[in-house]
């Protein structure tokens, strides 16, 4: 019995180390990733002209996002639900974007952060544009 509990305690003790292991990982690759996006970012608002006080509000209103969409992602709710919440969240950053950002500005920006996100995105993975309850098979008239 009492091996039996020390092989559990090590096992346990291993994937714990493990998991921290790839947390920090995870992180080492993220940063060098951050700073891309913030050099990107930077060469946008300079070729753009954003004032002071619109780069500042840029980024929070990003930063905003960023962490709304973290909390998201540790909600206990259904893929519909997040993805609905997460659309609400955008829609009303882009708004908040629109009202800091010139019309011209703002269609630039979005283009920019539609690259950004496709860089971001793994090889080979492309979103989904079929509305929900759209990716089974139809049956039509040769079906």
């Amino acid at each position: 019995m009492l091996n039996s509990r020390i092989n559990l305690n090590t096992l346990l003790s291993m994937a714990v180390l493990l998991f921290s292991f790839n947390l920090q990982a995870q992180d080492e690759q993220a940063a060098p990733n951050r700073d891309a996006i913030k050099e990107a970012f930077q060469e946008l608002a300079t070729e753009l002209n954003f004032t002071e006080t619109q780069t500042t509000e840029v980024k929070r209103i990003e930063e905003q996002l960023r962490l709304q969409s973290k909390e998201l992602r540790n909600q206990d709710l259904t893929p519909d639900e997040k993805r609905t919440r997460l659309q609400e969240i955008r829609k009303n950053q882009d708004q908040q974007l629109q009202s800091v950002l010139d019309e011209n500005q703002y269609k630039k920006y979005m283009e920019w952060r539609k690259e950004q996100r496709m860089q971001q995105r793994p090889e080979g993975v492309r979103p989904s544009r079929r509305p929900e309850g759209e990716n089974k098979v139809r049956k039509g008239k040769g079906n």
